[in-house]
């Protein structure tokens, strides 16, 4: 009724249950509904998950680190090209973890300030090779939006595909990407973050098997994961990020801007850190403020 030509149709059929315990006991049941919503006998099967497997807490060597001391924004590793708009790079004293201190930060007070990262080794035409390698892409950043409105960058790069980590709905800090096709796709907090403290937050993104996965960690903890079909996107997405606001078409980063903001840290990762792996980046985070 539904396939005029039977081999059109799936063989087989997937359904993810999503996050499971482990060492824990499920019973699934199953039963088919044909095109008239005849139901079959129902097929049950009962299985045990297994203890968790050892999941590496070292962390790997950032691609990219920004180093924001001695009044410059420098990227240790020297993978990137760096312009600064208005911003100020500068000690700053900021709280996190309910300590404060004078640490150094780039910083942002008005519309239109922003910073551009732009990948030495990627063009505009390679970029897809970073956003889809099989082993997938964290950022890291230690933040403060002071004045959230709507959605704001925090590392952004998403002129018509790619991805951003970003504060949404006013506060809530997430990941917008291209995945699939030229229209964004968010995963994001369901809580706005302070506005008066840092925030720390880790973003993760790999595609396999035809899938893209995200996650996003804030303060050490996955508060939002999702799966869509499709690789990201790039589209007319360039081979740069911006800092306080997202890529716009004349190759600055004026879109989505924040207009009261720091930020204290900035790693990129390639590969997709694990939850161990994030819980120790935000330790070290909270190092920094002991």
């Amino acid at each position: 009724y539904r396939y005029s030509d039977l081999d059109k149709m799936s063989k087989t059929l997937s359904y993810s249950l999503g996050t499971v315990a482990n060492n824990t006991n499920y019973r699934v049941e199953i039963t088919a509904v044909d095109s008239w919503d005849k139901e079959s006998n129902t097929l049950t099967y009962e299985f045990k998950t297994g203890d968790a497997p050892d999941v590496p807490s070292e962390l790997p060597a950032p691609y990219t680190e920004l180093d924001f001391s001695g009044g410059t924004l420098k990227d240790s590793n020297d993978k990137l090209n760096i312009t600064i708009k208005g911003a100020k790079v500068g000690k700053t004293a900021l709280t996190f973890g309910g300590k404060t201190k004078e640490v150094d930060a780039l910083n942002i007070s008005a519309k239109g300030q922003y910073a551009v990262l732009k990948f030495k080794e990627y063009s505009a035409s390679t970029i897809t090779e970073f956003y889809n390698s099989e082993k997938g892409f964290s950022v890291e950043g230690l933040y403060i939006n002071r004045k959230p409105s709507g959605s704001q960058g925090i590392i952004c790069g998403t002129q018509e595909g790619g991805f951003g980590l970003a504060t949404t709905d006013d506060g809530k800090p997430g990941i917008c990407a291209y995945i699939g096709g030229a229209s964004y796709y968010y995963t994001k907090d369901s809580n706005v973050a302070s506005k008066t403290e840092l925030t720390h937050v880790v973003a993760t993104v790999v595609t396999l098997d035809g899938t893209t996965y995200t996650s996003i960690f804030v303060n050490g903890e996955l508060v939002a994961d999702d799966s869509k079909k499709g690789s990201v996107y790039v589209g007319k997405s360039t081979n740069s990020f911006g800092i306080g606001g997202d890529t716009d078409s004349k190759g600055g980063a004026a879109d989505f801007p924040m207009t009261d903001f720091s930020i204290a840290d900035l790693k990129i990762y390639k590969e997709a850190l694990n939850k161990n792996q994030v819980k120790t980046a935000y330790n070290n985070a909270l190092a920094l403020f002991n």
